[in-house]
Order: structure tokens, then sequence, then C-alpha cells
């Protein structure tokens, strides 16, 4: 496992300091809304002693599953050195396929405070219609790879990135890297970061 650390001035969140991401269920009732954007983590904010670490990867699906590789986002927490009272886990991966019986993304949105868990992790599949799935899940668990950011979970200074439309080739996750790379060249740069889709 790799686990890089670099304190951030400035993380991508929106709104007032706050990191902010909508469930579908919740889409048309947000569109309408103007102002400020409450947010659905599971902390105030991404700042303070940021993390980036990616755990397992694509070797883990081929040439078949290794469903042996399995892993706890608490202890994921841990061994990132995170601190051990409280925190945030925020990330992407692949889901708890030992808890779900299927493949699924999962989107990892943990913290803790002492004994304390606040989880509002999703996750998507595909059912059997071939639609797309989203709900949230109990599960603390996820297997075979995922790349996580972990933070005290504070407020704190933000890169705020506002997009309407599409106005070139590239998607807006290519769009904000192309930007990144024009400013820091050769250098590594990790960051955390929240969407809030409102509509489209």
């Amino acid at each position: 496992m790799e686990h890089h650390a670099r304190e951030s001035e400035a993380s991508p969140e929106l709104g007032d300091g706050r990191a902010a991401s909508t469930p579908a269920s919740e889409r048309k009732k947000r569109v309408k809304t103007r102002g400020k954007v409450h947010s659905v983590l599971a902390a105030e904010g991404l700042s303070g002693n940021t993390w980036i670490t990616d755990i397992g990867g694509p070797p883990n699906l081929s040439p078949s599953p290794k469903l042996d590789w399995k892993y706890s986002l608490l202890e994921m927490a841990r061994l990132m050195e995170m601190e051990e009272e409280s925190g945030f886990v925020l990330g992407v991966g692949a889901g708890p396929f030992h808890v779900l019986g299927m493949n699924s993304e999962p989107m990892p949105n943990l913290s803790y405070r002492g004994e304390e868990v606040t989880n509002s992790t999703h996750y998507a599949k595909i059912d059997k219609q071939g639609g797309c799935v989203c709900e949230k899940i109990s599960s603390r668990d996820y297997g075979l790879m995922a790349n996580l950011f972990g933070s005290d979970g504070c407020p704190g200074k933000v890169l705020k990135v506002m997009a309407k439309i599409r106005t070139g080739g590239m998607n807006f996750t290519e769009a904000i890297q192309k930007a990144f790379q024009a400013e820091y060249g050769e250098r590594t740069v990790q960051f955390g970061r929240s969407f809030c889709h409102q509509e489209g």
C-alpha cells in the first residue's frame, strides 16, 4: 500500500467551505435551490492533516478477481496514520462484494470521533434491467481496490470550481486535471475533492 501526505492550503470544496455532493434522490429538490448547498458529507469539510492513499489495484482483478482482498475503511484510516481520536475518509473503489454478493462501486464517506462513526457511504450497481442504482450502505468494508482521501474533516480554504456547459472535448475531471498540469508542470499534485451535481 502506498500513502503520501501533503498538507494543503486549499482543498476543492464547495459553498461556505464545506464540501457538497447531491444524491440522485435529492437532485430535483436541490436543483431549484439557490445560494448555499448544504454538505451531505460525513464531516464538516475536507481540511486538516490531509492524506492520499491507493490500495490494491487492477492486478486484483486479473486474470480473475482475488476475492480474499477485503478491506475496512477504519483499518485503512489507522494504516494511513490518521488521528486516532477523529478523522474523515472519502473516496472511490470497488464495493464490498462479500456483503452485497455482486460487483459494485462504492463512494466511501465516513467520519469517526472516538467510538462514534458516521457512515454516509453510498454504492452504485447495475440492476437486472441494465439501469444504474445508487443506494446507501451501512457496511464499512470494500474490496479489491480503492483511492482514499483522509483528513481531520475540518472546514478550511477551498478551491471552488463551477461549470454549466461543456465547451470542448474534455469532461469535467479532465479539464481540472489539465488546469493543474498547466500550473504545476511535472510536479506531482494530489488533492481531495467532492462534486455537487445539481442538474443534467
